[in-house]
């Protein structure tokens, strides 16, 4: 039975990492560019991005006193030294449109960022259209992939038919600061992976019942 459901478990992974491998759709991953934000100075930066979805992208900060945003290739820097004193009103903004046309995202059920270098606490909020402000925050406290599910999203609009895809990392702390790699959207379970946990399933009922 140990072998079976080592076996069994081995394949039900190979199978869904191949398929989350082959449909997560990424957008943005920082591999080229690069320039400087920060209060009272540039606090944005906006122009033409090609991604699976979208065609601009716009990067700007919010709040005061003292933030940094710093785009290298491969990572995008984020710095708060102080807090506004109005809570969650220092944070960054990732804004990805397209500015004609829509698209969907449909078939999919979460969107996730790779976080490094995390200092502090924030939160993690995505939006679409007609959802801004009504999203449900993750926590952001440390280091790793973070996701946000669909469920999050404060919107009825429908999925098939966007223009906008918004992420936002909210400081909480005056020491917050992380850095950002691999912004994507990621698929809901394969129909082959929910076939096979549900074979594992039965057939380990079926063992433990004899």
């Amino acid at each position: 039975m140990k072998a079976f459901t080592l076996s069994a478990i081995f394949l039900i992974c190979s199978v869904g990492a191949e398929n989350v491998a082959a449909a997560t759709l990424l957008l943005d991953d920082f591999s080229s560019g690069g320039f400087s934000l920060a209060s009272g100075s540039t606090t944005s930066n906006s122009g033409a991005f090609a991604s699976p979805l979208t065609n601009q992208r716009t990067i700007s900060g919010i709040g005061f006193p003292n933030w940094t945003i710093t785009l290298t290739p491969e990572e995008l820097a984020y710095t708060v030294d102080q807090l506004s004193p109005l809570p969650g009103r220092n944070y960054l903004n990732l804004a990805y449109t397209k500015s004609v046309g829509t698209f969907s995202i449909l078939g999919f059920n979460a969107f996730a960022v790779d976080l490094s270098n995390v200092v502090g606490n924030g939160e993690f909020a995505v939006s679409v259209d007609g959802s801004a402000g009504r999203d449900i925050r993750v926590p952001v406290n440390g280091s790793g992939a973070l996701s946000s599910p669909f469920s999050n999203l404060g919107t009825s609009h429908s999925l098939d038919s966007l223009t906008l895809i918004n992420f936002r990392f909210i400081a909480l702390s005056e020491d917050f600061s992380l850095s950002i790699d691999n912004v994507r959207i990621v698929p809901e379970p394969s129909s082959s992976l929910l076939f096979l946990l549900g074979l594992v399933g039965t057939t380990l009922h079926r063992r433990r019942r004899r």
